[in-house]
């Protein structure tokens, strides 16, 4: 409760704040909800979306969705919730369209289970089964955010809206592509960090650029502070730097710097194209190449021992910053038990 969310920050601005979609950072209390944590509407759902756990009748049944402090067994449609949350996303663009605004809309789409609505379904009858559903809730969560975009420029705000379009992690689901990257959800392969991202803003960047220089979701709050025409306090010590420079074209690149991961056991520091990585408890970190070895296939630390040590001592100088990791999960980490916290 003592970190400060992106929601408190742009609110304090005078933004209306608006979350639509999964939170997954904690249910145990009112107090963790998004309505307590910067957001003037939210809903959505708690977690994640499983047909099973929304059949299970009884006193006891933990809620699945949120609105406002409300908690809630469930939301008409789910757990197809994609054209759910795309109608919530565009009541609430329409409600605030006369003041600054700020959305997060956070799909249960593409996380299991793999489902949509029948007339999606039916689109991709001609795949194999597996491929026909996947394609379907793909399919069907693109159209939500469809509706949303549509909904902005109806309302003629194109030109005063900046969108990012991104994952939280890399792929989760086996008939999803990785494009030849190793590892995925869970890891800090690339597989599992590297995520496709568009951004979009009408007038201000020039569209059909492809922009290699690796960038984080930590970026997207001083970049929208910077966009709307704000200074970044020093005081908040952000992670992020402003990439409105890079993204319209007036930096040819961003300057140089390491990208700092961690997932319990598991960290991962990267600097220009190279990166040091542990992937699980009992595995050595590993030097690798992303220009030269995207797939992460050869270590390097041999022949490049200086650049290993280098890029150790950067994260281990980072990681005495943080608060220890607060919980780690045996089934992706490599250790014996599972703990909590």
């Amino acid at each position: 409760i003592s970190e400060v969310t992106i929601a408190q920050r742009l609110k304090e601005m005078g933004y209306r704040t608006g979350l639509v979609g999964k939170w997954h950072l904690g249910d145990t209390s009112e107090a963790f909800l998004p309505a307590r944590r910067g957001f003037d509407h939210s809903v959505g759902s708690l977690g994640n979306v499983s047909a099973r756990a929304l059949a299970k009748e009884g006193a006891g049944q933990s809620p699945l969705f949120y609105r406002g402090t409300e908690m809630l067994r469930t939301l008409p449609g789910a757990p197809v919730t994609s054209p759910v949350y795309a109608r919530e996303a565009c009541e609430f663009v329409d409600q605030n369209r006369e003041q600054p605004w700020f959305l997060l809309l956070s799909f249960n789409a593409v996380h299991d289970p793999v489902v949509a609505s029948p007339e999606w379904v039916a689109r991709f009858q001609h795949l194999p089964k597996p491929q026909q559903y996947y394609a379907a809730l793909l399919a069907e969560a693109d159209a939500a955010i469809g509706q949303v975009l549509s909904k902005i420029r109806e309302l003629g705000q194109e030109e005063n809206t900046l969108i990012f379009l991104l994952s939280d992690n890399g792929n989760g689901n086996a008939v999803a592509e990785t494009g030849g990257l190793r590892g995925g959800k869970w890891f800090l392969w690339e597989g599992g960090i590297r995520v496709s991202w568009i951004a979009a803003w009408k007038g201000h960047f020039p569209g059909g650029r492809v922009v290699n220089d690796p960038v984080i979701q930590l970026d997207v709050l001083p970049t929208a502070v910077a966009a709307a025409g704000r200074p970044v306090p020093p005081q908040w010590e952000l992670d992020g730097v402003n990439l409105l420079p890079l993204l319209e074209g007036r930096q040819a690149a961003l300057e140089e710097r390491p990208l700092y991961f961690r997932f319990g056991v598991q960290y991962a520091v990267r600097q220009g194209d190279w990166k040091l990585v542990k992937a699980s408890g009992p595995m050595e970190p590993m030097l690798v190449d992303l220009a030269r070895d995207p797939g992460e296939s050869v270590d390097l630390s041999s022949r490049e021992p200086g650049r290993r040590k280098e890029l150790q001592a950067l994260f281990d100088s980072w990681n005495a910053k943080m608060q220890p990791p607060r919980w780690q999960d045996g089934r992706w980490s490599g250790v014996s038990k599972t703990t909590g916290g």
